[in-house]
């Protein structure tokens, strides 16, 4: 495998296993409550994309998402090539917990051979659901690998109407650092979910610039990435992010 000798460092990555989810959260920065059937990602896809992404990038921090990722039933896989192509990468799998209670024991030797951290989004109707994560992790010897992430609020970002400063959201934004690889590109924000609002309501509204990971080189792959300024697309942020209490839509 051939790798470039000057790989430039990023800090942070998510990688969708699923786009689909068991919850309908409002307010969803991926807009997963506008996924009505079972996306799930291809596995094959997923090893062509963390292979020559190794290749040109380091990352500090990797986390596997969706959606939720534990409906994916190959979820096990995507840990494992995760591991083979970042070996020094911390990598956490982020769940809202409900579906741990029902995995077998091969998912947990994994997260504990792959060495990877369940971190979990837990929300006011869910937080019963705590202390039996809590229970099973620590009955398979990983309760050190648990992250906890109360999700009390989210932020209403979204201006279907385009009407925003592109400098002045790009200046408020909280996703900005959240790098995103899908569909063979990565995306400085999650707005690239968009995709699904414009699917959903038949618009064209605008997403972030792509970065095809497999044309450009390590370099303008960073370069990109660290820009620093508004895309066109901010236009379709809030100016000023609306912090709103967690709710699901029925």
């Amino acid at each position: 495998m051939l790798f470039c000798k000057n790989k430039k460092t990023i800090n942070y990555l998510e990688i969708h296993i699923t786009d689909s989810c068991n919850l309908k959260c409002k307010n969803c920065s991926h807009f997963c409550y506008l996924v009505d059937e079972l996306i799930l990602i291809n596995i094959d896809d997923f090893k062509k994309d963390v292979e020559e992404l190794s290749k040109k990038i380091n990352i500090n921090t990797i986390r596997l998402m969706g959606g939720e990722p534990l409906l994916h039933p190959q979820v096990n896989e995507f840990m494992y090539y995760t591991r083979l192509f970042f070996p020094n990468s911390i990598i956490k799998l982020v769940t809202n917990g409900l579906l741990l209670a029902a995995k077998k024991s091969d998912f947990w030797d994994c997260v504990k051979k792959y060495n990877i951290y369940i971190d979990l989004s837990y929300y006011s109707l869910y937080k019963k659901y705590i202390d039996e994560v809590k229970n099973i992790l620590k009955m398979n010897n990983i309760e050190d690998r648990l992250w906890l992430v109360d999700q009390k609020i989210f932020f209403n970002l979204f201006n279907q109407y385009g009407t925003s400063n592109e400098e002045i959201a790009f200046k408020n934004c909280t996703r900005k650092i959240c790098t995103n690889l899908w569909n063979h590109k990565l995306y400085i924000c999650p707005e690239c979910f968009r995709y699904y609002y414009n699917k959903k309501n038949k618009t064209n509204i605008d997403l972030p610039y792509g970065i095809d990971i497999y044309k450009m080189s390590s370099k303008k792959i960073y370069e990109n990435l660290t820009k620093n300024k508004p895309l066109k697309a901010c236009r379709y942020c809030k100016e000023i992010p609306v912090a709103q209490r967690w709710q699901m839509y029925k």
